[in-house]
């Protein structure tokens, strides 16, 4: 990212820039990219976060350059070390969170829910369809004459 050469800098003056994304919903604060005390090269490490296609959020901080990034870009390196050399070049990392809009705990519960309402209904309307056999059952259990599982046994007098 191109940055211009301000009309009036000393050698003791900070530049400081502030970005702006999804067309001024989200920006940053003011960000100190040159600075006399610094001995870094600055890079600027944008973290966008998303959900689903919308932009949710972002967070943007200087960080020293990575000197596989250094390697890489040395025509920037060399910008910011020449005093006079302008525009400089600032290398912009970018970085995507994503935010699960749909929670997987929430829907096992929903549907453990579901389940646990579905079978307590079946179990009460299997018990209401053979009531009348239930009631014989019970019966025939608390009167004392047996299950009737050996229908076709002769009884012992």
């Amino acid at each position: 990212m191109p940055i211009p050469k301000p009309t009036q800098l000393g050698p003791k003056d900070d530049y400081k820039l502030s970005l702006a994304m999804d067309h001024y919903r989200f920006h940053t604060a003011w960000l100190k990219v040159i600075d006399s005390k610094t001995q870094f090269y600055p890079m600027l490490e944008v973290t966008l976060r998303r959900a689903g296609e919308s932009l949710r959020g972002t967070k943007v901080k200087v960080v020293p350059m990575p000197a596989a990034y250094a390697n890489m870009h040395k025509d920037a390196v060399d910008s910011f070390s020449n005093p006079s050399e302008w525009p400089k070049h600032l290398i912009v990392r970018y970085r995507w969170e994503e935010e699960v809009l749909i929670s997987v705990s929430f829907g096992l519960s929903v549907v453990s829910m579901v389940g646990v309402i579905l079978s307590g209904y079946l179990i009460v309307s299997v018990v209401m369809s053979s009531k009348t056999k239930l009631l014989m059952f019970a019966h025939k259990v608390t009167a004392g004459g047996g299950v009737g599982f050996d229908a076709g046994s002769p009884k012992a007098e």
